[in-house]
């Protein structure tokens, strides 16, 4: 998820991914999927993002990161 200080608004937006051992960040424009407010103080949003047309090598290395990291 995203989390941020303010809602997002709901079009599309660019996002930049960092995974751990990449030499160079991911970019990729995204679309909100869901928001909601955190119950914390200052309010904080929690926002679930779809990435939009990755090329399949991009979307192998982000699966085998997540793999990874839930092993």
């Amino acid at each position: 998820g995203l989390e941020t200080d303010r809602e997002i608004p709901d079009h599309a937006l660019r996002v930049r991914l960092s995974l751990p051992g990449a030499r160079k960040p991911i970019e990729s424009r995204a679309r909100v999927i869901w928001q909601q407010q955190a119950q914390e103080q200052p309010p904080r949003y929690v926002s679930g993002c779809q990435l939009l047309a990755l090329p399949e090598a991009i979307r192998s290395r982000i699966a085998r990161c997540i793999e990874q990291t839930q092993s």
